[in-house]
């Protein structure tokens, strides 16, 4: 995997990885890659983890061909009605949701922390002929600018590298790698005057990422949020209130994926679903 082009704004430097085909030695073999389900078409190839190293996403696709479904489907049927919608991936792992988009002949902007991800996901867009439709980001997402840590917590998370997430800090257990991080500022010039969806699951840094892209939200026009709400129900640090307030001022509402009749209410969002959707109103 080659790291073609450097964008750098300010301190930042975000890292765009190529998908073209290159010899390179430092970078794994792929070797398994099984059929995705993609709704309103045939499968497509995704290349994953050894499902005895990672239980959840990559065994689910093994097993079934789907990680998600319920999510994707509700993805898919706004993007049916939005024909000209874009799509931004942060946290995209192995590329469930970025390889379902581009299969639509979709723009998409995927960015991940982990450098592995991207490698399995460039050889997945390869093998489905996919790659001009994808721009594939190497950076965490934060409010500032630093070189940071991916971690584990194996007491936690232990076979699951979906809960892999970057701290500069604290007592998680090293993966052994660092990345630079970057703000939603930096991204802007990635997207032009279409609507853009995004989907974030980022692993508790969903706040900061939000906090660093004032500009963002401004300059790019965001109809849709498919965000991952689990780490913020029991959120004793108050993360989720700044979440909350950082769209609530934008003109966003928060729904339940699976009922978006109506609105959720903010006094209850410790009960709020596992993963939540937040639609511009005006």
């Amino acid at each position: 995997m080659d790291v073609h082009k450097k964008t750098c704004g300010r301190d930042s430097c975000v890292k765009q990885i190529s998908s073209s085909r290159k010899k390179n030695t430092t970078v794994e073999p792929v070797n398994l890659c099984v059929g995705l389900k993609v709704p309103g078409f045939k499968e497509t190839p995704i290349c994953i983890y050894d499902p005895k190293i990672d239980n959840y996403i990559s065994a689910s696709l093994a097993a079934k061909g789907l990680w998600e479904g319920h999510l994707v489907t509700v993805v898919h049927k706004i993007l049916s009605r939005e024909p000209e919608m874009e799509f931004m991936d942060m946290g995209c792992n192995v590329g469930v949701y970025t390889i379902t988009v581009a299969q639509r002949g979709r723009k998409v902007v995927a960015i991940d922390a982990n450098k592995r991800n991207l490698e399995l996901l460039i050889t997945s867009l390869q093998m489905g002929k996919l790659t001009q439709n994808v721009t594939l980001l190497w950076n965490a997402l934060s409010d500032k600018v630093e070189t940071m840590n991916l971690r584990l917590d194996l007491g936690i998370a232990e076979k699951n590298i979906g809960g892999t997430r970057v701290e500069s800090g604290g007592t998680f257990s090293e993966i052994g790698t660092t990345v630079q991080s970057v703000t939603l500022d930096d991204l802007i010039g990635h997207f032009g005057k279409h609507s853009v969806f995004i989907k974030i699951d980022i692993e508790t840094s969903e706040w900061k990422a939000l906090m660093g892209g004032k500009q963002f939200f401004e300059s790019v026009h965001i109809k849709y949020i498919l965000m991952e709400w689990m780490h913020y129900k029991n959120d004793k640090l108050c993360y989720g209130d700044y979440i909350i307030n950082f769209l609530s001022d934008r003109s966003f509402l928060a729904y339940d994926p699976q009922n978006m009749n109506r609105a959720l209410k903010i006094k209850d969002r410790y009960t709020w679903p596992t993963d939540v959707l937040w639609m511009k109103t005006a």
